[in-house]
């Protein structure tokens, strides 16, 4: 039978009640006074003047007591005592949040295991948007640096007055305002240099502001500048097996198709700027104008060696085991991509709060963010040697290969154990453009009326309003490959033609050959590759991926905010949502036929189609705060919220692939073999992979029911003790899943036979939803402060989460973890601080997270490791204004490790090495 709304409530609240949801975390000792979307009431955070960590976390812990919904919040001096990046990187230190590391920097966060695109980000409550290439919901906080920043806040509840785009939690960053400090004028200029353990450059960065206020007669009047450049030089080492088809299944055992090292070189340079204007009249008239700017310059190169085990099929294989093989008919290959990214955001905002008379209050706000993408002259070369014989060796964290020879198994008269193939052998075969831009456009308008009302022995607030915001997203991507012997002028290179040098790196590259793993030498290299552009005419003209995504949401709210007392007060509301969705897209088929070693024919078939959907979903919400005494402050939270499809999930993008080759005459019998028009003529071919990637375009909002029960504690002026239990009843979550037979390709969606081609799919992927989910979780954090050790603090959190899904459309309906869901995640801080000196100890964890789910075989399932890592900060005060600090982070070393389930054990997939970063500074105050 169907449940109710009534009967899902009410299973909610015995799950709740059953997993011991009586303890609960309003928030951190970081929370702050939540700035909801309307902006009404005045932030009491402009009132706090801190002096020293612990000040701060006394004067955050007395702002949680008054928060209405569950809050974390960092303020702008709490930012810069940690050894972070970027503010991703700061906000891993609260509870349930978690980042995501991105070639050694943190970008992503997620919230209470919860994908970090169930995360909304907003800059003054007005969102701002992603260039994530997959069309993801996911902000990369690297853009904006955290020192444009005078606090963030991490609502983890919301209330009927906030947009509704947020399982995980709701971030807004908050640009430096003239009133966020205590002096009317102040002025702050940083300068520092980093040291990255591979890189081994001097990389400078320079941060200022400047805040002034001043008393105009008619009201108060502020500005304030926050500006940044930084620079970073990038060096990791990455190992993967993800691309190639990722692992298959050979003889009972999983091997991993394509052996694929990496070394990523370049430099980031990273600039941003805010200014915020404000006029106040009391608290009676408030206005803000606000702007921020970020801009993250990228100039990427990958270094790469592909040894592509996928193209031996089975008769190819001489020999398999449990963690190695020998294997022929592989292809070697050497790439350099040069990869110039450029990545900005813009936010301007505009509120206004009148108070109209003494029962009424009108605020309104006007907000347009974009964020745009590109990578001009993408370029890449190739230089490969086919048909070689490889001894592969891999476990769950690592794998390698000795090049045994020349041949193909199937021909056994060819096999030639004695070549060793030199830089002579490597051929200088493609060459690959590509052109690509992302942009994401968002305005906005809202306005709100508050009406202060007294009933009877009660304070009573009736709070209704609108907004309105129409997003556009923007995927175009060009890219065309073409072969060099084909260029004027270029002539038949090998790798021994061009000036070579092996790069400096912890992979090994050589696969014992003479060489030691050359590769050409960059520069040089980047001037062949532009005149071999030149030469062939070549454009990035083959738009593969284009598609477009518009979204309309109107929204309206109805909330009271009821104070029975001074201790006890309800919040309740109902916010509704409309959502109009608009999609256009290329439905792509792309035929390859090869002989051999040479394409010899090529077909494609594309077409445009567009399509809509449109939806309206109701959230209801209570919020019960009950202080019983100076020491105690409880809440409950019940409320629904959503999380909309990622773009690129419900996309009008249809792109499919097929190869298919001239068959061997002693190829494997059980090869499909079809007949294929070639130039007019019926050949039979042989179909080595026919693969089909699908949007979903009618994919429905994933829902929650939730429940949030918080307890904080607060004895004395040394200790806090915060508690928090949390429970999301899931509906509809999205799970990115394949399939490779044809009765599980048919499952999810697809005809197994492609009908223009007439080709049956060897494997279709898509995104669908999911029949439900849940996630239990609980979080406690604490500090203290030793009376008897003057100075010496303890700070930490913890969070442990249960949660999973399910579909039936994916192997029989199995149960398997949300991804990036960590069951245990935290932190802890050991360190001293006085008048002059602070020392601190930092610790973070997650354990292993799901990343993929095979909709066939659990053996390709891929994971994460657990991660650890510990940083150190030291800060010293020299005379009054100066302040001089050093950061270490990634003590460790660790690394970022993915690997497959496997079937006789892990598999790696991934393996990402960016050794430790110092960082040295000075601070000058004013």
């Amino acid at each position: 039978m169907k449940k109710t709304g009534f009967d899902s409530w009410q299973n909610v609240f015995s799950k709740t009640l059953l997993t011991g949801t009586a303890i609960a975390l309003a928030a951190p000792a970081y929370a702050q006074q939540s700035n909801n979307d309307d902006q009404s009431t005045e932030s009491t955070a402009s009132e706090i003047v801190v002096t020293g960590y612990r000040a701060q976390l006394l004067e955050a812990a007395e702002i949680e007591r008054s928060a209405n919904n569950v809050v974390s919040v960092i303020t702008a001096d709490d930012i810069g005592s940690f050894p972070d990046q970027n503010i991703g990187e700061s906000l891993q230190r609260l509870p349930g949040l978690i980042v995501i590391r991105d070639e050694g920097e943190g970008r992503f966060i997620t919230v209470r295991g919860l994908p970090s695109d169930f995360t909304q980000v907003t800059v003054n409550n007005a969102q701002i948007g992603s260039s994530d290439p997959d069309g993801a919901r996911t902000v990369a906080l690297d853009v904006i640096p955290s020192d444009l920043l005078s606090k963030v806040t991490v609502n983890k509840t919301l209330l009927p007055d906030q947009d509704h785009d947020s399982l995980g939690a709701k971030i807004d960053l908050e640009p430096l305002s003239a009133f966020s400090r205590p002096d009317s004028f102040t002025a702050r200029l940083t300068g520092q240099v980093t040291i990255g353990e591979f890189a081994s450059e001097i990389d400078p960065k320079i941060a200022g502001d400047i805040t002034y206020r001043t008393d105009i007669g008619a009201g108060e009047f502020g500005i304030a500048f926050a500006g940044n450049y930084f620079e970073r030089s990038i060096q990791l080492d990455r190992l993967e097996s993800s691309s190639g088809g990722g692992i298959a299944e050979r003889d009972g055992f999983a091997v991993p198709q394509e052996l694929d090292q990496r070394l990523e070189l370049g430099k980031r340079e990273r600039f941003g700027a805010s200014v915020s204007l404000d006029y106040r009249i009391g608290t009676d008239h408030v206005f803000n104008l606000s702007g921020l700017f970020g801009r993250l310059d990228d100039d990427d190169i990958r270094i790469q060696q592909e040894v592509e085990l996928r193209d031996s099929s089975n008769s190819e294989t001489i020999s398999i085991g449990a963690n190695s093989g020998r294997f022929t008919d592989v292809d070697l290959e050497r790439l350099v991509f040069f990869q110039p990214r450029v990545e900005e955001t813009y936010a301007i905002h505009f509120d206004g709060s009148n108070l109209i008379s003494d029962n009424f209050r009108l605020s309104y706000a006007v907000d347009y963010s974009k964020n745009k993408f590109t990578l001009n002259d993408g370029l890449r070369g190739r230089f490969r040697e086919r048909d070689l014989i490889v001894d592969a060796n891999w476990d769950r964290n690592s794998a390698d290969f000795t090049i045994a020879g020349k041949g193909d198994n199937d021909r056994p008269d060819d096999l030639d154990f004695d070549f060793r193939p030199g830089l002579d052998d490597l051929n200088y075969d493609q060459i690959f453009i590509i052109d690509e831009s992302r942009t994401d456009e968002i305005f906005s308008y809202n306005a709100d009326l508050e009406a202060y009302l007294n009933l009877g022995d009660y304070d009573v607030t009736l709070k209704g309003g609108f907004k309105h915001r129409m997003r556009d997203r923007e995927f175009l991507r060009g890219e065309r490959e073409g072969d060099p012997d084909d260029a004027t002028g270029i002539g038949d290179l090998t790798l021994a033609d061009v000036p070579s040098f092996v790069p400096d790196s912890a992979l090994s590259s050589s696969g014992g050959l003479p060489d030691n793993g050359a590769f050409p030498q960059l520069e040089p290299f980047r001037d062949l590759l532009l005149r071999t552009r030149d030469a062939l005419d070549l454009e990035a003209g083959d738009r593969r991926r284009d598609f477009t995504a518009d979204e309309d949401t109107l929204a309206g709210y109805l909330m009271a905010d009821v104070k029975f007392s001074e201790e006890f007060s309800i919040i309740g509301g109902v916010r509704v949502e409309h959502t109009k969705y608009d999609t256009v897209g290329d439905i792509l088929r792309t035929v390859n036929v090869a002989e051999g070693d040479d394409d010899i024919f090529a077909d494609q078939f594309e077409n445009e189609e567009s399509f809509d959907n449109e939806y309206t979903k109701w959230f209801p919400a209570l919020h019960f705060r009950w202080e019983p005494n100076d020491q105690i402050v409880t809440r409950l939270s019940l409320y629904k919220s959503q999380v909309r499809p990622n773009f690129g999930d419900a996309r009008a993008l249809q792109e499919a692939s097929f190869e298919l080759e001239i068959p061997d005459p002693g190829g494997d019998p059980g090869r499909q073999i079809i007949t294929y028009d070639i130039d007019g003529v019926p050949t039979e071919v042989e179909v080595e992979s026919a693969e089909l990637e699908r949007g979903n375009p009618f994919l429905r909002s994933l829902t929650a029911n939730q429940v949030d029960v918080t307890f904080g504690w607060y004895p004395n002026d040394n200790t806090s003790i915060r508690l928090a239990a949390f429970y999301k009843d899931l509906t509809n979550t999205f799970i990115g899943t394949s399939a490779g037979t044809a009765e599980s390709i048919a499952a999810l969606g697809f005809d197994p036979i492609d009908q223009v081609t007439g080709i049956a799919l060897t494997e279709a992927s898509t995104v669908i939803n999911g029949s439900s989910g849940e996630l239990y979780g609980v979080e406690i954090s604490a500090e203290h402060f030793f009376s008897g050790a003057e100075g010496f603090f303890v700070t930490g959190n913890l969070t442990l989460i249960e949660a999973s899904t399910s579909s039936d459309q994916i192997r029989d309906g199995e149960k398997f973890a949300l991804p990036r869901q960590s069951d245990i995640s935290g932190n802890a801080s050991i360190g001293y601080e006085d008048e002059k000196f602070l020392v601190r100890l930092s610790g973070n964890y997650r354990s292993k997270q799901l990343v993929s789910v095979d909709g066939d075989d659990a053996f390709a399932d891929v994971f994460t490791r657990d991660f650890l890592t510990l940083d150190l900060s030291l800060r010293m005060n020299v005379m009054d204004r100066f302040r001089i600090f050093f950061d270490a982070s990634n003590l460790t070393g660790e690394v970022e490790e993915r690997f497959y389930r496997g079937n006789d054990g892990p598999v790696f997939n991934r393996i990402e090495d960016f050794g430790r970063t110092f960082q040295f500074g000075v601070t000058a105050s004013f």
